[in-house]
């Protein structure tokens, strides 16, 4: 099992704050309630006792139903990996990261051109991230846009089956997807009772803010429980626009919509396993645009890491992705603080951790290595400083005495490696040096590793006969007629 990182250490809001923003949640759990806009659902909720309104969809939320599905919720549970050491256990202060999902437009490794996403891409990345040590759960990271549309979440699907032994995720929108994504992750995980004993993806149900519940990936959701499959409830509020201007508004938004999400989730199937989920960001009021890179971006994801403690669920979060359209500076801040500050709050499960560009509309394959490697600085950073006898070094101070060195001594070499991260991107070499052998910058440094890694880099095989039998339920769904 893969252990993550250990974070935590960050807190922003106090109890008492924390109960302040759960006793506002209830308020408007109560008033004006939840629009939930799937009739199913709706039944389900007034079966379980909420007051519903059947002409409106509005359902209000007792505070004795978010208790009780609080209660049911699992504080820890497990993913299963085609590798059992890719397997996450979310719960805790374990921190796992996953790459950007599902984007449209890529940089192109040859022109560096932006152009629409292709499935050789899908295939491309997942074999990239499946070789990254810091990204512990992969994902299709682009939406193919070169093949049917109506199979488009079966090939993703197949690309995450045949090109890593990593757990990844399933797609949700609407009844049918989920079912498809079901049936290839029974497939890979050899029949529907073994996926329910060891369910081999993640899936998300997003809701639609302000207060709103969508009927599509309501449906979606329906399926997954059924199978026991563990989901990210998430919110996207937007600070400003789809929630309150004031962050702790909009937390109050956010924690409305995702306990709501819970108590569908704990109704349908008592101890499903649930991650409590953000996408939350702020909307930049001079561009209208959602800013996913903004520092109040990084403190909705402590907040919402210190609500799902409160509530004693795992959690997930949103952080890595930049506003920047290139690989410049701001890329780089961006990325680095918001991973930094998540991954310090102990957000269990984040999601964009590596490769995201444009507000989330487009990746670049040279960020994926070098978020890789921001990673493994934040890895280092909340390990701390270890002080024990070993660390401390005194007879090792005494035995080198006052003006030598100690880059001889057999213990820099028995310790660099865990004390110190050695880059293999970042350049450190004075200016001259730099300067007389190859003046590459980090992207051009981040490209050739990428070449080489999907040129070298084998996952492990896919047995043949269960990805053949993949490759045959998408040619089925393929030839279905697009829904519209």
């Amino acid at each position: 099992m893969t252990e993550g990182l250990q974070g935590g250490q960050l807190k922003l809001l106090t109890k008492s704050q924390l109960h302040d923003i759960h006793q506002a949640t209830l308020e408007v759990l109560k008033n004006p309630g939840i629009s939930v806009n799937e009739p199913n659902v709706v039944k389900i909720l007034d079966d379980m006792g909420a007051e519903v309104d059947f002409d409106q969809n509005r359902v209000h939320i007792s505070e004795s139903l978010v208790k009780e599905a609080i209660n049911k919720a699992p504080s820890e549970f497990t993913v299963y990996a085609r590798d059992p050491k890719n397997n996450l256990r979310m719960g805790g202060n374990r921190v796992y990261f996953s790459p950007i999902s599902t984007q449209t437009f890529i940089f192109d490794l040859e022109t560096e051109e932006r152009r629409p996403t292709r499935f050789s891409d899908c295939e491309n990345l997942v074999k990239l991230n499946d070789f990254l040590d810091m990204v512990h759960g992969n994902a299709c990271s682009v939406h193919p846009n070169d093949v049917s549309e109506v199979a488009a979440h079966a090939y993703m699907m197949l690309a995450c089956a045949k090109n890593t032994t990593k757990c990844f995720r399933g797609r949700n929108y609407g009844k049918q997807v989920a079912r498809d994504c079901i049936e290839i992750a029974a497939a890979l995980a050899g029949g529907e009772e073994e996926l329910r004993k060891k369910p081999d993806m993640i899936t998300v149900m997003n809701s639609v803010s302000p207060l709103q519940h969508e009927r599509k990936q309501l449906e979606g959701f329906l399926e997954y429980l059924r199978m026991g499959m563990p989901m990210c409830i998430s919110s996207e509020v937007s600070a400003g626009a789809t929630g309150p201007v004031t962050l702790a508004g909009s937390m109050v938004v956010l924690n409305a919509e995702v306990l709501t999400g819970i108590v569908i989730a704990q109704s349908v199937n008592p101890g499903n396993p649930v991650l409590y989920g953000t996408t939350a960001n702020i909307m930049d009021m001079r561009t209208a645009q959602m800013s996913e890179g903004s520092v109040e971006t990084g403190l909705l994801n402590i907040a919402t890491a210190q609500l799902a403690h409160y509530y004693n669920i795992p959690c997930r979060g949103s952080a890595g992705s930049t506003d920047s359209k290139v690989l410049d500076m701001e890329a780089g801040y961006e990325t680095a603080l918001n991973l930094l500050l998540a991954t310090m709050a102990g957000v269990n499960y984040i999601q964009e951790g590596v490769g995201g560009l444009d507000l989330t509309l487009s990746v670049s394959y040279e960020k994926f290595l070098i978020d890789n490697e921001i990673l493994r600085n934040i890895e280092r950073a909340v390990r701390g400083i270890e002080v024990s006898d070993r660390t401390l070094a005194v007879e090792l101070i005494q035995k080198v005495g006052p003006g030598r060195h100690y880059i001889s001594q057999k213990h820099t070499l028995a310790h660099l490696k865990e004390e110190h991260v050695i880059p293999e991107l970042a350049d450190r070499k004075k200016y001259e040096t730099w300067e007389s052998e190859d003046r590459k910058d980090i992207k051009k440094r981040a490209r050739e590793k990428v070449k080489r890694i999907l040129k070298d880099h084998e996952p492990e095989p896919l047995d043949k006969d269960i990805e053949k039998r993949i490759r045959d339920i998408v040619k089925k769904i393929e030839k279905r007629e697009v829904q519209r």
